[in-house]
């Protein structure tokens, strides 16, 4: 008699949230902060950058097509963890090239390849999550997923300020290269493929509701990407002329993820908002005192 196939394993949670955060955290900086990199870095104006934005736009949206059959072909030859992998260090290998040029054309190339690398990756991480799960496993596991990947997008957006401050924007796209090779690494833990999924125990945990939700959200999701594509290079410039600006500045002496007094006043000049506040002080900050030294218009803020 012939010895039944073993069951699939099903990927671990933690790996899946691990390589997300780290991952999000890449495509966050890329698609929300790449406009505030070139500006800096690379002098581009307001119709180069919505140029990048729309070129970024067309090929993630080819390759997420692409994705499905992409994948499909190559099942047999390559395993979907081996696809994720290499995914990652294609990303990892992309984030510091720009550094080796002293021009800013290598900037489209490698955006393009960052965009087409997270759009073909992004599917396979979530047939991992969904594989296997039903009913409230899959909720929970889901929902834990949603909040790791917008804290890692939200988190690239701040951890950037730094590095603007200092003159080094293009530091935050090379440095992506630790997070994606980690991701990778992380990537090891997952199994071949994703576990099978029985669509009949799935469609036991489906609500009357779910196919309304099911449609919204086919609204809803390429609508919120087109106006994050929208806005996202242009909000180097709306910031221009700003009436109040409200800045974190944590002490006098540098910080990894705060901006430092220094820091925050390179911004705050940078920005040329009327009003500049400095918020989140830690005890380090003398309020009487270090209130002498900042400029007109500049201020700590205090309650």
């Amino acid at each position: 008699m012939a010895t039944p196939p073993s069951p699939q394993r099903l990927a671990s949670a933690p790996a899946l949230l691990a390589i997300s955060f780290l991952a999000s955290f890449g495509t966050g900086m890329v698609w929300n902060g790449l406009a505030f990199i070139t500006r800096e870095s690379y002098g581009f104006g307001e119709l180069e950058n919505l140029l990048l934005a729309v070129f970024n736009g067309v090929v993630y949206i080819g390759a997420a097509f692409a994705a499905g059959p992409l994948t499909r072909a190559i099942e047999r030859r390559i395993s979907a963890r081996s696809l994720t992998i290499g995914l990652l260090a294609i990303q990892a290998i992309c984030c510091p090239l720009p550094l080796l040029f002293d021009s800013s054309w290598p900037i489209w190339p490698v955006a393009g390849l960052l965009s087409a690398a997270s759009a073909v990756q992004w599917p396979i991480v979530e047939s991992y999550l969904a594989a296997g799960r039903h009913g409230a496993a899959m909720r929970r596991t889901i929902g834990w997923w949603n909040v790791t990947w917008m804290t890692a997008v939200t988190l690239s957006m701040l951890a950037m300020g730094p590095m603007l401050a200092a003159g080094e924007a293009e530091w935050n796209l090379a440095g992506l290269a630790v997070l994606f090779a980690i991701a990778a690494a992380i990537g090891l833990a997952l199994p071949k493929v994703p576990a099978a999924h029985d669509e009949t125990e799935s469609l036991e945990h489906t609500t009357p509701e779910y196919s309304r939700l099911l449609a919204s959200c086919r609204v809803l999701l390429p609508l919120s990407y087109v106006f994050v594509g929208a806005i996202s290079p242009l909000m180097p410039y709306l910031l221009d002329g700003l009436d109040t600006l409200i800045l974190d500045c944590l002490r006098p002496e540098r910080h990894p993820t705060h901006f430092s007094l220094d820091e925050a006043l390179a911004v705050a000049e940078r920005v040329a908002a009327r009003r500049t506040l400095f918020v989140h002080m830690s005890h380090d900050i003398d309020h009487a005192a270090m209130s002498q030294r900042l400029p007109t218009g500049v201020e700590f803020a205090y309650d």
